[in-house]
């Protein structure tokens, strides 16, 4: 499990919206003091820690996180 807290300004549940709605990647809040400031990747498989794969999840975080910045 990988935690990852939001940059200045980022909504928990607009970001975990866009990154399943527009990457297909689904992340889960993070609760206690963490709660709406920080989400959880899961990394459940030997696939899904393949180089290739970890670049495209950190890219679509960058990505949905520097979208919503801009918004």
């Amino acid at each position: 499990m990988l935690a990852v807290a939001y940059g200045e300004g980022i909504d928990d549940e607009r970001f975990r919206q866009r990154l399943a709605e527009g990457h297909g990647l689904f992340v889960i809040g993070n609760v206690g003091d963490w709660k709406g400031r920080s989400f959880r990747v899961g990394l459940m498989s030997p696939p899904q820690l393949e180089p290739p794969a970890v670049e495209r999840t950190l890219l679509a975080i960058e990505e949905t996180a520097a979208r919503l910045q801009r918004a």
